[in-house]
């Protein structure tokens, strides 16, 4: 059995001003540096046997916390990296709905639809990042067990999650994933079940 802990990045600027980052190398502000050291050090895992992460500066500086606590070397893995959203890219949601309101409505309401120039689709995102997740569990099941850390982005974790589930495309912004967020999904045989869901509690200031 392979156990795979998705983590989404800490916060950046960029989240917090409603900008589209995509493949554009943001990194963590100050306060996402914060999430990830407390993920780190409240880590809902008492032990790791990999960790991987998006080649992205936000998703490596995040993972390194939780490869330095378990002792564990980082690996690199650019088909974990977000969704491009090309011509969006660096833009906020407020100057998209100036210029390009129509594609907009449809990002929010049909994603499944949404074509945007020099762009990847979710549907192509997702093709992607479920080979990765398959190929993953390919190089660690032969193993008894082995729980894996992958640290990726909001809009893949979505993909994902659709397709282990089984949910459209379509219904991906049903999915919440608060940066720093902790998923966890089991494979056996090919078969997937999910455990934990978006889990922030490492985030609680009271927690021991």
């Amino acid at each position: 059995m392979v156990e795979i802990i998705l983590v989404r990045h800490g916060l950046t600027l960029w989240n917090r001003t409603a900008r589209i980052q995509g493949i554009s190398d943001v990194k963590l502000s100050e306060e996402g540096l914060r999430q990830a050291k407390l993920l780190a050090e409240k880590f809902p895992f008492d032990s790791v046997d990999a960790i991987y992460s998006s080649d992205l500066a936000r998703a490596k500086f995040t993972a390194q916390f939780i490869a330095d606590k378990f002792n564990l070397p980082l690996n690199i893995d650019a088909d974990f990296r977000e969704v491009n959203f090309g011509a969006w890219e660096g833009k906020t949601f407020a100057e998209i709905e100036e210029i390009d309101a129509e594609r907009l409505k449809i990002f929010h309401t049909s994603p499944d639809e949404l074509v945007i120039e020099g762009a990847e689709t979710f549907q192509q995102a997702q093709v992607r990042a479920m080979n990765a997740i398959k190929k993953l569990v390919a190089r660690h099941e032969s193993e008894n067990f082995s729980r894996i850390v992958v640290v990726t982005h909001g809009c893949i974790i979505r993909t994902i999650i659709c397709g282990i589930l089984e949910v459209p495309l379509k219904n991906m912004w049903r999915i919440r994933q608060h940066n720093t967020g902790v998923t966890a999904i089991h494979t056996y045989d090919n078969y997937f079940t999910m455990s934990l869901f978006n889990s922030t509690v490492h985030l609680t200031k009271d927690l021991l």
